[in-house]
């Protein structure tokens, strides 16, 4: 099987996007940051409501939920917008034709840039995403936009025979949103 297609900016956003987010690593930093607030609100609080100001500790407590509720939206676009400052870093390699080639035993990928041949046997997942695939390997992802790629149906028949050969499942991700 050969495609051919054009990445844009947007698709090596939305994979950094996928791979922070089902890393935990953006939920370990809500979690933490959470927690760190609300320590904070709670000795607040604790020491208003120890020197008999009752008013004020109902403004903090209104105040804290508040914070604790819209922060972790905060930081998810805090995130977005450092990543998608990162995805800037991509608009050299962005509307060039990309080649990739599946074999028997091989990926050969062919952009303007370079050419890389990598053992089938490296591939550690396949995601599917409401727009995009993901080749994970252990070093690298191949993004294959859905909107480029003419038959979907065949492409996605010839992952799941990859994944049946390599013994890994094809992970659906439909529903997967930043």
């Amino acid at each position: 099987m050969n495609l051919k297609y054009k990445l844009k900016e947007n698709d090596y956003l939305q994979m950094q996007l996928y791979f922070l987010k089902e890393s935990n690593d953006l939920r370990k930093i809500i979690i933490k940051n959470l927690i760190a607030w609300f320590t904070f609100f709670l000795i607040i609080i604790l020491i208003l409501y120890f020197s008999n100001q009752k008013l004020i500790v109902v403004i903090f407590a209104i105040a804290s939920i508040i914070v604790l509720i819209v922060n972790p939206i905060r930081i998810k676009d805090i995130y977005f917008e450092k990543l998608k400052e990162e995805s800037k870093t991509y608009v050299n390699k962005s509307n060039q034709l990309i080649s990739v080639e599946f074999s028997d035993n091989y990926i050969f990928i062919d952009s303007v840039k370079k050419q890389t041949k990598i053992n089938i046997s490296e591939i550690e997942k396949i995601i599917e995403t409401n727009q995009h695939f993901f080749i994970k390997f252990i070093l690298e992802v191949i993004i294959i936009p859905k909107t480029e790629i003419d038959n979907q149906d065949f492409l996605k028949k010839e992952l799941l025979n990859l994944t049946k050969k390599l013994n890994i499942e094809l992970e659906n991700q439909l529903n997967w949103k930043w």
